[in-house]
């Protein structure tokens, strides 16, 4: 009987997910499709759930699939999949009785940084009441915590040294999808003329960004996956992995090129440094920082897009002249320090500045956005997550013995700090393709962290006992990483 009604259920599910399909554009009725086949494979499996959400987020497409109250905010395919994600995990992990809030390093910093946020909003209620401007910030509030969700979801869920190596795979293969299709777009060419941009020389370039839609986030996600891809190739033993790999991170290489995108240039040789101090195979390293010089000076439209930023120095006069670009986000860091003097403390309310409309244009600095919208309490709440995920990383890469395993932790370390490098520039951590693979790969090092008892201070003293221990994320027994 139970099996009868369980088979009558997803019939009528399948009759009516098949009448919305079909009285819908056909890019919605794919979102809600893949937004199903999310919700049910994630209730099956939560490991399937985790590496199709990793591998697609990077390839949704901003569709409006409809507004929350009176804010003009839009929903888009990546808020749909991962929301249809979250409930066939929680579902998933409620049926196998596991919890999704573990101990972890990061929930303290993370919930200063939302009570820094929601402190913050009081600036918007004092001045705009609960309106639309106050809608519109709680709403992106929301947005932002949304792929810190994976993190939690990996961190509770993956026990095994396998899970890990699997959603490795299931993270590089979305970057290999994300690079054809700029390739594509790059080989195509531009729909019309107004997306051609010229440099001092004349030249005409065209930057395709995939599925990203601006090009600096798309260079900043090439440069944490870049990380990940050469700790693999330094620490790898295995010959043909070693030359995938190394052939991937060639492509990468080129794709990041092509983005023109001066801060994402800056942010990988950042993440090349910090290979470097981090990894043992300190030649290499150099050897690779020499060949990415080499390979940008073989472009002349990277060379002059990148030295185009000075356009003249006078060293007796001690004036510089930028190019128009750098000029203009200059001026928009010099209003945002002004008007961060006006509301040191908590700042204007999170997403403050672009809810009111208090200038034209963001700061293009996540750095100084943030001082300006959450203030010093809410910057300060920002780098305490991040130094937490730094030093417990490190404490993982002194521990751990795992080739593979080591060499993850390396890159994240490597490629996060090539992203907060990029982020002096942009607001970096608002672009959901960006933070969802980075807050998942931090879930993963974490992850690491509850499974090696050498690098947890607070694991429990070992036991004679002969019984088996108890196995799961919600124990205290943190199994020994075997090296393979």
């Amino acid at each position: 009987m139970g099996r009868a009604l369980l088979i009558l259920g997803a019939l009528l599910l399948a009759a009516v997910i098949g009448f919305i399909l079909s009285m819908t554009k056909w890019q919605i009725a794919t979102n809600v499709l893949l937004g199903v086949v999310a919700l049910v494979l994630t209730m099956v499996s939560l490991e399937i759930g985790l590496g199709l959400t990793i591998f697609l987020v990077p390839l949704t497409v901003q569709q409006q699939l409809g507004q929350l109250a009176a804010a003009p905010v839009r929903l888009g395919s990546d808020d749909f999949l991962m929301g249809c994600m979250l409930m066939g995990a929680l579902v998933n992990m409620a049926r196998s009785k596991r919890v999704f809030w573990v101990r972890s390093p990061l929930n303290a910093p993370l919930m200063a940084f939302f009570a820094a946020c929601l402190i913050s909003l009081s600036y918007i209620i004092a001045h705009r009441g609960f309106g639309p401007a106050f809608r519109l910030s709680f709403l992106h509030l929301l947005k932002w915590f949304e792929p810190v969700t994976l993190y939690f979801l990996v961190v509770a869920s993956v026990t095994r040294r396998e899970q890990i190596l699997r959603y490795i795979v299931a993270g590089l293969s979305g970057c290999v999808a994300v690079a054809a299709l700029q390739m594509a777009q790059h080989r195509i060419g531009p729909a019309s003329s107004e997306e051609w941009y010229q440099l001092p020389s004349g030249q005409l370039y065209y930057r395709a960004a995939s599925s990203f839609g601006t090009e600096g986030i798309l260079g900043a996600y090439y440069v944490l996956f870049l990380g990940i891809i050469l700790a693999l190739v330094l620490a790898v033993t295995h010959r043909r992995a070693r030359v995938l790999l190394a052939l991937f991170a060639g492509v990468v290489a080129v794709m990041l090129l092509i983005t023109y995108n001066r801060a994402s240039y800056l942010g990988a040789a950042v993440m090349l440094v910090v290979l470097g101090v981090l990894s043992k195979r300190r030649a290499t390293v150099v050897a690779i920082m020499i060949g990415a010089v080499v390979l940008g000076a073989c472009v002349p439209t990277v060379m002059e897009r990148f030295t185009m930023t000075i356009q003249s120095a006078n060293l007796q006069s001690h004036s510089v002249q930028f190019e128009d670009s750098a000029a203009a986000r200059l001026g928009l860091w010099m209003r945002a320090l002004k008007l961060f003097v006006q509301n040191p403390v908590t700042g204007v309310g999170f997403w403050g500045q672009r809810s009111m409309g208090l200038y034209g244009a963001t700061a293009h600095s996540q750095y100084l956005t943030l001082l300006v919208d959450t203030g010093a309490l809410g910057l300060m709440a920002f780098v305490w997550i991040f130094w937490t995920i730094f030093h417990h990383a490190n404490r993982v890469r002194h521990a751990v013995t795992d080739p593979w395993l080591h060499a993850l932790t390396i890159g994240v370390m490597a490629g996060l700090s090539g992203v907060l490098v990029h982020a002096v520039f942009g607001e970096s951590f608002d672009a959901f393709r960006l933070t969802s693979p980075l807050w998942f790969f931090t879930g993963l090092v974490m992850a690491i962290l509850r499974m090696t008892p050498e690098a947890a201070p607070d694991a429990p003293p070992a036991t004679t006992s002969s019984a088996a221990p108890p196995s799961g994320p919600a124990s205290g027994w943190r199994p020994r990483l075997v090296p393979r």
